[in-house]
């Protein structure tokens, strides 16, 4: 297997590097907001970026990710990481004590949340002494922050040691406890089976003739763009600290 680079950022190796190669036209989401190549989600994930480091994050800083399944967390995942941030992933279902201990657990100082789900992160956020901002996905400020923003980003050069992702055991002993994936020691075996078959680079949604999204291969829930609770199972999974074949840090896939 190819060595990793002392420099490795997760961004730049699966999304800026396909851009470079070529691949930029390529389909990368299909969804029922239409198709994203790697370039619109490039330029996405780069204007989340901007709109975090506008919101005061800073390399190695923790930021949350509480999403439905879509383009917007794949953008918010990716500019996360561009920005040099660490990307912790919960639940956006989760009740408001268990949101105040992620708050205070992970000391994140930004919180990207949907507007359907946002309340029990506002309530929350009383009880934080380290979170600055909610950013609501979904929100028209948001969605004009998000569009006014740059379409260009240079990625932070990431340490292959740093820390990269933040997931979560299932706390049956307790409360849940952050399993960290750096970019080297813990994911180096998933970016390699990733980058050597170039299948599972992104989630990969499908239409089903009913006009939900699913997953192609891993039978993931529905995601429908205007359900109230949006679907978020593959990311519950990776909470309980359950695993559905996917290489570690990443959602689970189709073919690209």
């Amino acid at each position: 297997m190819t060595e990793l680079p002392e420099r490795l950022n997760i961004a730049d190796w699966l999304l800026d590097a396909r851009v470079r190669e070529g691949r930029g036209d390529r389909p990368a989401l299909l969804t029922d907001q239409g198709t994203f190549t790697y370039r619109d989600v490039q330029v996405l994930a780069n204007r989340f970026g901007h709109m975090l480091e506008s919101a005061g994050v800073a390399p190695e800083q923790r930021v949350i990710i509480a999403l439905p399944d879509g383009p917007e967390f794949v953008a918010a995942l990716f500019g996360t990481l561009k920005v040099g941030a660490v990307v912790v992933m919960v639940n956006p279902q989760l009740a408001v004590d268990a949101i105040e201990y992620f708050y205070s657990y992970t000391r994140a100082t930004v919180a990207l949340v949907h507007r359907y789900t946002a309340p029990a992160f506002q309530a929350a956020q009383r009880a934080s002494g380290h979170l600055k901002q909610i950013i609501i996905v979904g929100e028209p400020v948001t969605t004009r922050a998000v569009e006014g923003a740059s379409p260009e980003l240079e990625t932070f050069p990431s340490h292959r040691d740093d820390a990269a992702i933040w997931l979560f055991s299932g706390g049956t002993t307790g409360k849940p406890k952050a399993v960290v994936q750096s970019y080297h020691a813990g994911s180096a075996e998933a970016l390699l089976w990733v980058r050597d078959r170039l299948e599972s680079v992104f989630s990969v949604l499908g239409r089903r003739s009913d006009g939900a999204v699913s997953r192609q291969e891993h039978g993931g829930n529905a995601l429908r763009e205007d359900s109230e609770v949006p679907a978020n199972r593959a990311r519950e999974r990776a909470d309980n600290g359950e695993s559905d074949g996917s290489p570690p840090g990443l959602c689970s896939a189709g073919p690209i």
